[in-house]
Formats: structure tokens, C-alpha cells, sequence
């Protein structure tokens, strides 16, 4: 009995540990590239409007039914034209973030955190999968560091993707 207690505690440290790893390195990345071209760094393209209907869910709880301001003359209606989904979680993440941060940093905070989730999802989905915990660990490292994971997921752009990745893994798992 306490043999499983001490495995199963050491699992949820090595997946925290994974976590947090996953996390502070995506916070460097973006740390050295705020340094390089100053803590101002806008959102782009699709990131701009992504992050336009997560303030608009933080400020007012609501995204128009017509967005006037996204095509000229006629706006377009949004629910069918646009994927929504993260920007509902990222609106209410940033609610419980410290109201002293600005929102562009606590959604991009939101971003990381909820795509870094995928981390320990994909040693769990290893370990069920291959039995193996050396797989498993193996893999979520992979996973927390690797560089094309790691780019893609600093929280600079926000990305529908990266949004739905975790609950990718989370089916395989």
C-alpha cells in the first residue's frame, strides 16, 4: 500500500515537474524576445482578432452577434465565420490572473498555461499506452523542450491550434 502511495506521489511531482518546466521555458523564450523588441509586442493577424474577442468577452461577457468593425461595409457574422472556444477560457483565465496585469500578459499567461496542459496529458497518454514509465517521461520532456513545441507556444501569437492540441492528447490518452 505505501509502495503505490510513493508511485503515485512521485508521478504527480514528475508530471508538475514537466509542467513547470514546460512553462518556464515558453516564459524565457518570450522573456528574450520581449528584450529584443520591447514588452509592446502586439498581437498579429488572426492573434489580433483572437485577442480582440477575448477582451471583448473580458470587458463586457459577450461577442457581437455582427462584428461592424472586422469587414468593411457589411462586418461578418461571427459564429459563422470564426472558430470560437479558446477565447472563452482565455477571457475567463485572465479574470482570475492579478487585475494589476495588463490583459494582452495575462492572456498570453493564459495561453502558455493551457497549452502546456498537453505536456503531462502526453505522458499520461505514453504510460497508458506503452506501459512504460521511462516512455512516458521521456516523451513529456520531449514535449516541454522541444524547439518546434516551444515556438509556436510562447504566447507572442495565440493560436487556435495550440488551444486544441491539449484536447487532442487528452482523446489519446
Amino acid at each position: 500500500m505505501k509502495v503505490c502511495c510513493i508511485k503515485i506521489l512521485g508521478a504527480v511531482l514528475g508530471l508538475l515537474l514537466l509542467f513547470t518546466t514546460g512553462v518556464v521555458l515558453r516564459r524565457v523564450v518570450l522573456g528574450a524576445q520581449f528584450e529584443r523588441y520591447g514588452e509592446s509586442l502586439p498581437f498579429n493577424m488572426e492573434s489580433a482578432l483572437e485577442f480582440r474577442y477575448v477582451r471583448m468577452l473580458f470587458e463586457s461577457g459577450r461577442i457581437p452577434e455582427r462584428d461592424m468593425q472586422v469587414q468593411i461595409p457589411d462586418g461578418i457574422v461571427v459564429r459563422q465565420t470564426y472558430t470560437l472556444g479558446a477565447e472563452y477560457v482565455y477571457a475567463a483565465l485572465a479574470r482570475c490572473m492579478p487585475a494589476r496585469w495588463p490583459l494582452d500578459a495575462r492572456v498570453r499567461w493564459a495561453s502558455v498555461l493551457w497549452f502546456c496542459l498537453g505536456i503531462p496529458l502526453m505522458s499520461f497518454w505514453l504510460w497508458a499506452w506503452r506501459g512504460s514509465w521511462w516512455a512516458a517521461g521521456i516523451g513529456g520532456a520531449y514535449y516541454a523542450v522541444a524547439l518546434a513545441a516551444v515556438m509556436r507556444s510562447t504566447g507572442q501569437e495565440l493560436q487556435h491550434e495550440n488551444f486544441a492540441l491539449p484536447f487532442l492528447i487528452a482523446h489519446f490518452a
